[in-house]
This record gives C-alpha cells, sequence and structure tokens, in this order.
C-alpha cells in the first residue's frame, strides 16, 4: 500500500477554528474602538457645554457685580429687575458718557440697561443692550436668576445663578449645570 504525503497545510476544521478565532478577535477589537470613539465624543460634548456654560457666567458675573441690586419687586430702574425667573434687566453705568449733568445742576451716571433672556425656541441664551443682541451661550436647557426677593434666603446684596446646558449624543442625553452666586455693588 502505498502512503499519502503529509501536505502540511491545514484541514478543513483547522482553518474553521482558525477562522472563528479570527472573527471573535476582530470583533472584540472593533467592539473596543467604537465604545472609545462614543466616549471620546461623550467628553468631547462635556467638555463643549462645560466651556459654553461657563464663558456665559463669566460674562453674566462681570456685568452683574456692577449693578444695583433690588430693594422690593417693583423698584425702579436703574435696580434690578427680574420680571421672569429666565431673565433679568439692569443698568450699567454707559462707559462713553459715564457722568450726566440734570437739569437740577445736581449730576448722577448716565446708564445702559442690559438684558440676559433665555429664548426656550432656540435653547439659546442672550445679551441684549440698546444696541446690540447677541447670543452668549447655546444649548440652554434652563436659566434662572434668584436675588433676595425671589429667594430669601441669599443676602440682598446676592444673585444666584442657576444655568443648565445639554445636549443630545450618541450615548443620550448630557447636561451640565453651573450655579454662580455674584456679590452686587451697593
Amino acid at each position: 500500500m502505498k502512503r499519502v504525503k503529509d501536505r502540511g497545510g491545514f484541514i478543513f476544521v483547522e482553518a474553521l477554528i482558525a477562522s472563528g478565532v479570527f472573527v471573535v478577535v476582530g470583533g472584540a477589537v472593533v467592539s473596543l474602538f467604537i465604545y472609545g470613539s462614543n466616549l471620546w465624543q461623550l467628553v468631547i460634548t462635556q467638555n463643549e457645554l462645560r466651556s459654553g456654560a461657563s464663558t456665559a457666567i463669566y460674562q453674566m458675573t462681570k456685568d452683574l457685580q456692577n449693578a444695583t441690586p433690588r430693594a422690593s419687586p417693583s423698584s425702579p430702574p436703574p435696580s434690578l429687575t427680574i420680571p421672569t425667573s429666565s431673565s433679568i434687566t439692569f443698568y450699567l453705568p454707559d462707559p462713553t458718557n459715564a457722568i450726566r449733568t440734570n437739569a437740577d445742576g445736581s449730576s448722577d451716571w448716565d446708564l445702559t440697561p442690559i438684558q440676559y433672556q433665555y429664548v426656550p425656541a432656540s435653547k439659546q441664551l442672550s445679551r441684549s443692550t440698546p444696541d446690540v443682541s447677541k447670543v452668549i451661550c447655546n444649548n440652554v436647557a434652563s436659566v434662572k436668576f434668584e436675588d433676595s426677593v425671589v429667594n430669601t434666603s441669599l443676602p440682598s446684596d446676592e444673585l444666584k445663578i442657576i444655568l443648565k446646558v445639554e445636549k443630545n449624543t450618541l450615548m443620550g442625553i448630557k447636561s451640565t449645570t453651573v450655579t454662580s452666586i455674584i456679590k452686587l455693588r451697593n
């Protein structure tokens, strides 16, 4: 009887097992890559949200530190007013024409009204003056302004801002809330 020489190749079962191992390992690598990409996108989204909210809080803090607190809910200008919890109006000295002389000879500050307002339909927080209106934060879910009239636990010279931003991602809705307490000018 003649013997068949071993050709040194894989038999069908070995090739099938090798293919199965390759598919399992390849699937694990692809799965890790997809998870890593989603996680990376989540971190980028959270950083964008935090950065946008922090920039808006900084801008509002800078402006509001020079605002006059309101004495009562119906205080007239130049007092700070909060007509709704999602908007605020206050007055700052106009840097181009800071002091004006009244008819009686007294002088006072020439004031510029500034309003921060949350627009739910566009999810934006805007800053408006008589001359210009600009968006200072996008992806806003809510904003709330509180002073001692709205929140009696706050001193009369402090204002609290609660800004919540959120964005849809592949991993669901991600949100960040930034809170700031601002000391107002006397």
